[in-house]
């Protein structure tokens, strides 16, 4: 080293070098591969598989615009911005949307400065958009009746996995996760293992009488305990399928019956909780079998006292107007 006229005292720029390491892989889309390989030990199979596909579609817009074969720290802030622009103009999706591209982004390049393939994380300082919520609308009776009947006459399996969904208040994500060893029809509880559940916490669900029924007709005890029950073999299959999957066949009844894009199969346990309110069932009751707090609740009472109030004339009693 004295020979080449460097000494290994002189001062080292912590930043040059690793600015540098990205050179050691040769292009943008090795390291994305490689990160790729990283996220995948450390998510579930279904977790990783939407992943993999949304990172799939930046990985493409990379090649179609010669940005693959960047060296990894070539690629900027404009880059990324340009590909959110050019999905939300070309798709209109929405602002939250846009926001989970972008946290999806944010991720595989953290992956990258984990490997010292880059030193900063170029979708880092990109601002998330306004987000405008749209709720999931409650089905109204006559909407409720139209759809079960549709769903039992042209898509019976369907049929079964929004009745779980409107009588065990478990949520679509939950659902695709939902392995044949999780249901115990002897307690009558469905276990939602941590990393099945929304909240990322274990959790039981009591399995009501009304939905008993439709789980004997599975007769899961033919089929091995780490199957998945919905998938999109229509029976339980050892490999998951992702909720988006239910979502378009569930898309046809909406389009048949002029529902709106707010009545979403999630909204099917909105209105299972407010039924059971307008029925008379406490409360309390609820929110054990729906695991709710007292705070998410409230969403479910407030649309329950907006509903038309029963007629009150028997309480009229003396006096009365003539």
């Amino acid at each position: 080293m004295l020979d080449r006229g460097v000494s290994p005292f002189d001062e080292i720029n912590e930043d040059t070098i690793l600015e540098n390491v990205g050179a050691k892989l040769r292009t943008l889309g090795e390291c994305i591969d490689k990160a790729l390989e990283h996220k995948k030990l450390h998510q579930s199979d279904l977790s990783y598989k939407s992943y993999k596909s949304r990172i799939g579609q930046f990985k493409k817009y990379l090649t179609e615009n010669r940005l693959i074969n960047l060296n990894p720290t070539e690629i900027g802030r404009r880059h990324i911005m340009e590909y959110l622009d050019l999905r939300t103009d070309k798709e209109n999706i929405s602002g939250k949307t846009r926001n989970n591209l972008l946290i999806d982004i944010r991720s595989l390049f953290s992956s990258m400065i984990l490997f010292d393939y880059i030193s900063t994380n170029p979708a880092s300082r990109i601002k998330k958009e306004k987000e405008f919520t749209e709720k999931n609308e409650f089905y109204k009776r006559d909407e409720l009746l139209a759809v079960d009947k549709w769903l039992a006459t042209n898509n019976p399996y369907l049929h079964t996995y929004c009745k779980f969904i409107y009588y065990s208040f478990l949520r679509p994500c939950e659902l695709v996760r939902l392995q044949v060893k999780d249901i115990d029809l002897h307690e009558m509880v469905i276990n939602v293992p941590a990393n099945k559940s929304k909240t990322g916490k274990a959790q039981t669900v009591k399995i009501m009488d009304v939905l008993k029924p439709e789980i004997e007709k599975m007769k899961l005890d033919s089929y091995p305990p780490d199957f998945f029950i919905f998938t999109s073999k229509k029976r339980p299959y050892s490999k998951p399928s992702s909720r988006e999957y239910f979502t378009k066949k569930f898309k046809s009844l909406k389009d048949e019956l002029k529902l709106s894009k707010n009545h979403t199969m999630y909204g099917l346990k909105h209105t299972g909780i407010s039924t059971l309110l307008m029925n008379g069932a406490s409360e309390s009751d609820i929110r054990k079998y729906s695991r709710h707090s007292s705070t998410a609740f409230a969403n479910y009472t407030r649309h329950y006292e907006m509903q038309a109030p029963p007629d009150l004339s028997k309480f009229y009693l003396q006096p009365k107007m003539t």
